[in-house]
């Protein structure tokens, strides 16, 4: 049995591989975006935080109204009930007591 025939090297060998990549720079640099993006963080929570001042000087302005506006508010209240009230029907029970009030009355009148 033959075997096939081997291919073999040029003499001298191969010429080296030029393994190397020559691509153009394109874009910006790895740094340049990591400082920006960075700098986009470091605005935006500068951002929430003074928004979140401006909420809360707010929301204690606002506990402040409602604070001083309670009595008023109070009054107002009482002056719509004690304006706006039917007199309502006192009711009358017949108790042992109230017998013996009625009882004693009568005894007076006679």
């Amino acid at each position: 049995m033959s075997l096939p025939p081997q291919d073999m090297p040029p003499r001298g060998g191969f010429p080296p591989l030029d393994h190397r990549r020559r691509l153009p720079a394109r874009g910006l640099s790895g740094a340049l975006l990591l400082a920006v993006g960075l700098a986009a963080s470091v605005y935006g929570v500068k951002i929430s935080c003074i928004g979140r001042d401006k909420r809360h000087a707010w929301d204690a302005e606002e506990k402040r109204v409602r604070f001083f506006m309670v009595p008023l508010l109070q009054a107002e209240e009482d002056w719509e009930m004690i304006n706006n009230a039917t007199p309502m029907p006192q009711p009358v029970y017949r108790t042992r007591e109230y017998e013996s009030v009625v009882d004693i009355r009568k005894l007076k009148d006679q």
